[in-house]
């Protein structure tokens, strides 16, 4: 084994510093960190698979052979239920702790952080069974005592419950390491790049590698006038509601990203080259032949084979995951170019942008979009498209700023803003739905109803009687004070059901 800093520094080290910093106040967990990192300068792991709390439940039933109906493998089912006996803890790791701790080592473990990285490698491989996984963490919890094990449940779950946010972390760590992430989205190649703290960089949008996207500020309608103080001039735009994506491309080969970094390029409807997938054989042949490299922000909908209409997200699809068989197909709409050619534009103005945009490909109506774009400079232009907007139905309208620039991973003050019928009061008509039930939540919202499923009440079949059918219709969270929930818990108190 070639000597890392992971296999020098013991997993109970990590897991006593984790511990303190979950426990300090405020004030000082940036402090607890900075002496851990100063020491170590830990890389981060990063597990190849994603965890559910319900996935680890079924595997700890297993390994500590349990009994799917015993006591404690119910505790562990039912560790968010409202209505049951309450179990220490404020999110499943420590609920967990607290229910298996007398079946674990009372002694810490000798294990390294790279043996633990290799643990959870192994566990989250995607073609290895059951039984394969079972018997790799039968080997941890045999060496691990409960606080590993907790710190462990908190990795795979990839929610550490620090108290501390990501951002003041990166601060601790090196002080390009926010701005190097939002432009990169890869804790790794942040973790690696900037090891020396004391080196500065400064890193460039690259194709191939995901960054986050510009964000779009919130305004309401009453309040546009602001918005023409100087005779500024405006592109407006609907508002699609669809999977925000970057398209990368170079030399015939295409990678697609989600807002969040999830790279889909081997989902069945996209692919790698023109042979591989539905999107990049859209891209070949549709796009300018001038063109040798590009990187495109935009939506990503599904586009009805049937009706020949645009989805939405909250119809019954994932658009990251459309094949064939599917009833909708992948249908890009492009609204930023952000590279082409080798040259970024991120900080050219968006009029300049837009015109470049206009001459990277041909539109299709089914699978590959420009989003159209209306030159305005007086509220009173602003005004009627919204009111056409909301009479169409649609989601909302963008406004961007002529001369606004490409900011990664900001929202205000970049001249860029989006206005829904939703952020006003008065242009939403209320509903009146009944409360039919409810989904628990966890971390600070443990032992409480975080969000309620809304619906409606069917005629009753005996006139005059009560109804005996019901209809769901939307799920509510939003909005929502821990003050509010915790008056709803009383009311419904005696009348949840599991």
């Amino acid at each position: 084994m070639n000597p890392t800093l992971a296999n020098k520094i013991e997993f109970k080290k990590l897991c006593n510093v984790l511990e303190e910093v979950s426990k300090a106040r405020i004030a000082k967990k940036a402090d607890i960190l900075e002496r851990f990192i100063q020491e170590c300068r830990i890389i981060s792991h990063k597990l190849k698979t994603e965890f559910s709390d319900k996935t680890l439940i079924a595997l700890y039933i297993r390994v500590f052979c349990l009994g799917k109906d015993s006591k404690d493998a119910n505790k562990l089912k039912q560790y968010k239920t409202v209505t049951g006996k309450k179990i220490a803890g404020r999110d499943f790791a420590e609920k967990a702790y607290h229910i298996l701790q007398n079946r674990l080592p009372r002694k810490s473990s000798d294990f390294t952080i790279e043996q633990i990285n290799l643990f959870l490698d192994n566990i989250s491989a995607k073609n290895e069974t059951d039984r394969y996984k079972d018997e790799i963490f039968k080997i941890l919890i045999e060496k691990t005592n409960s606080l590993e094990f907790k710190w462990i449940t908190r990795i795979v779950l990839k929610n550490l419950k620090l108290g501390i946010t990501r951002k003041r972390i990166f601060q601790v760590f090196h002080v390009d390491a926010n701005s190097l992430f939002d432009v990169c989205f890869n804790l790794r190649q942040v973790c690696d790049t900037l090891a020396d703290p004391q080196m500065r960089y400064h890193h460039d949008i690259q194709v191939f590698s995901h960054f986050k996207p510009m964000l779009l500020e919130y305004c309401q309608i009453e309040d546009i006038e602001k918005l023409f103080n100087e005779g500024e001039q405006y592109f407006v735009q609907c508002k699609y509601d669809g999977e925000r994506s970057q398209i990368h491309m170079k030399d015939g080969k295409y990678m697609y990203f989600t807002r969040q970094g999830y790279d889909i390029t081997n989902n069945p409807g996209y692919g790698k080259t023109s042979s591989s997938g539905f999107m990049s054989s859209v891209f070949s042949r549709l796009l300018n032949p001038q063109i040798k490299s590009i990187i495109l922000d935009g939506e990503l909908l599904g586009w009805h084979k049937e009706k020949k209409l645009l989805g939405s997200k909250g119809m019954n699809y994932d658009v990251k995951k459309l094949s064939e068989n599917s009833h909708y197909q992948p249908c890009f709409v492009a609204f930023d170019v952000i590279m082409c050619n080798d040259t970024l534009y991120n900080n050219e103005p968006y009029e300049k942008r837009l015109e470049i945009l206009k001459d990277v490909f041909k539109e299709e109506e089914d699978c590959l979009l420009l989003c159209k774009s209306t030159r305005i400079s007086k509220s009173e232009e602003l005004c009627k498209i919204f009111n056409e907007c909301i009479e169409s139905k649609e989601e909302g309208i963008v406004v961007k700023k002529c001369d606004s620039k490409y900011k990664q991973n900001i929202r205000n003050g970049t001249g860029c803003y989006k206005i829904k019928a939703e952020y006003s009061e008065g242009l939403v008509q209320d509903l009146d739905l009944i409360i039919l039930g409810g989904y628990e939540g966890d971390g600070k919202y443990m032992g409480l109803i975080k969000s309620f499923l809304m619906g409606v009440a069917s005629i009753p079949d005996i006139p005059g009687g009560n109804p005996t059918k019901f209809f769901s219709v939307v799920s509510v969270s939003n909005g929502l004070s821990m003050d509010t929930l915790k008056e709803l818990m009383k009311i419904f108190e005696s009348k949840w059901q599991t």
